[in-house]
């Protein structure tokens, strides 16, 4: 049977109002699977039913740091007892227990597809799934993190660099797309470890562009596949986009549009249960 261990970041010392909800589903909907709080090493507050799993207090200081922190092997094999673990941030809902069906589907990494404008959906996605609420096959990122590519001038990987669709490009005119993609095999040709070291965007967009530079097994969802996984922004554009179907989760539902998840959140009857 495929093993998933659910993954709550926490930071802080005591839940915010907007966050009661997100633990509320979760107890609700995902007890069956075990879980996982990550914290600093000086944060003794503990979500009741969740094991604790401890890093280094730098990686929850900022975006960037916790950024890294995913970015890292370490975090990584401090679950690789388990298949796939479910990242759940504290923003998150999710809507059925229906996870390890998505673990069936073949993909490394799912998340919430992300926009090329929050404003206008219409405009289509950009290419990126959050990782705020996001499922990853531990082995397939183990394997990214500890590549051994053969990054030399090979057909392989330079068709990888100056051919593949690369979502942040997007908007760069011919000649910027080129310098930076020249720029991006450069740092590629270091390994891993030194491009992710001086890697600046967030970590999902990493998993979302660049890990396949360094296995190019590496499986990504499509967005309207992912879309089936979680909604983030305009929530309601991608209901309609859905066939008017709530997907298995959402991510910063209190951020976007909190009137269209209110009707479906689980009441405080429901929160007794533990993971």
């Amino acid at each position: 049977m495929t093993t998933i261990a659910v993954v709550v970041p926490v930071y802080r010392d005591r839940l915010l109002p907007e966050e009661e909800p997100s633990v509320h589903h979760l107890h609700h909907y995902l007890k069956h699977y075990d879980g996982y709080q990550m914290s600093p090493m000086k944060l003794s507050f503990c979500l009741p039913g969740l094991k604790v799993k401890q890093f280094a207090d730098a990686a929850f200081q900022s975006l960037e740091s916790y950024s890294k922190l995913l970015l890292s092997a370490e975090f990584y094999r401090a679950f690789e007892d388990y298949e796939f673990i479910l990242i759940y941030q504290l923003d998150c809902l999710v809507f059925s227990n229906h996870l390890r069906a998505w673990c069936k589907c073949g993909y490394d990494y799912v998340g919430a597809p992300l926009f090329k404008s929050r404003q206008s959906p219409e405009e289509g996605f950009s290419g990126t799934l959050n990782g705020g609420l996001s499922l990853r096959r531990v082995g397939a990122f183990l394997r990214v993190l500890t590549a051994r590519r053969d990054l030399g001038p090979s057909a392989s990987f330079l068709g990888d660099v100056f051919c593949g669709q690369v979502n942040d490009f997007r908007s760069l005119s011919i000649w910027q797309r080129w310098v930076k993609r020249v720029r991006v095999a450069r740092e590629v040709r270091q390994g891993v470890a030194a491009y992710t070291a001086g890697y600046s965007l967030n970590e999902d967009h990493f998993w979302s562009d660049r890990a396949a530079y360094f296995d190019p097994h590496f499986k990504v969802a499509p967005p309207e596949v992912a879309l089936n996984f979680a909604f983030e922004s305009a929530p309601g554009w991608c209901f309609e986009r859905n066939n008017r179907k709530l997907p298995f989760g959402a991510h910063a539902w209190s951020q976007y549009d909190k009137a269209f998840w209110r009707p479906h959140l689980v009441g405080e009857a429901h929160s007794q249960p533990h993971i």
